[in-house]
């Protein structure tokens, strides 16, 4: 290869790297969370992590959500063998939805659908009356070791990294938020990590400038190992 030659090829690589990585901005910028995704969960955390005094922690990175919810009809005819099987093996979250939400519950279940494979950072941008922390997988693996479903006679957690988590709530994991077409309603997957793992399904209307929690029937899961 010549000297022209290796310039040449130099200068492709140079190029296609720079449009993968404006791509690869675009992409993140197109994912990332709205100043009212954020608004969104600053009014959820005091909602799941509830114990006065204590500090917020969240998880840094946004989760996946183990199942979506549904409109769920008292009334509705029973399922069919295959929908049965379908639902034990990936159970959605039952959701009485009142009539007028039922529009936008589903506008925003589609987009549920389509990002919720989707994460994202959380940065801090929330909005809390108490101070909080973003938790990195490590801290998490580190805060849940604090308490293992099993363990040996005698065992006492280590003082050293019990001490960071001192004066802190659990640790909580969130969806990224998912709206409807007119972004007045929100739909978010949370998981509160205390003596189990407590997940359920949340929803906020907007009202002026801020979100008001929508105490809809939902039906909730909890993992105790």
């Amino acid at each position: 290869m010549n000297r022209r030659q290796f310039c040449l090829r130099a200068f492709v690589v140079a190029a296609l790297s720079e449009v993968a990585s404006r791509t690869t901005r675009a992409q993140d910028a197109a994912l990332d969370v709205s100043e009212d995704g954020y608004a969104v969960w600053s009014a959820l955390i005091p909602l799941i992590q509830p114990h006065p005094g204590l500090g917020y922690m969240i998880t840094d990175q946004t989760a996946i959500p183990d199942s979506l919810p549904y409109i769920y009809v008292e009334t509705e005819p029973p399922k069919t063998p295959v929908e049965n099987a379908k639902e034990a093996a990936d159970p959605p979250y039952a959701t009485v939805v009142p009539e007028e939400f039922r529009t936008s519950f589903s506008q925003a279940l589609v987009e549920a659908q389509k990002l919720k494979e989707n994460t994202t950072r959380i940065t801090h941008r929330l909005e809390l009356k108490k101070q909080y922390r973003l938790l990195s997988e490590s801290d998490l693996e580190s805060f849940l070791d604090l308490n293992p479903a099993i363990h040996s006679a005698g065992w006492k957690p280590d003082e050293k990294i019990a001490s960071q988590y001192k004066g802190w709530n659990a640790a909580s994991s969130l969806s990224r938020p998912y709206f409807d077409q007119s972004r007045q309603l929100a739909l978010i997957w949370a998981g509160t990590h205390a003596s189990c793992f407590d997940k359920a399904w949340y929803f906020f209307k907007k009202n002026g400038l801020q979100w008001d929690n929508l105490n809809w029937r939902t039906s909730a899961r909890s993992e105790c190992d």
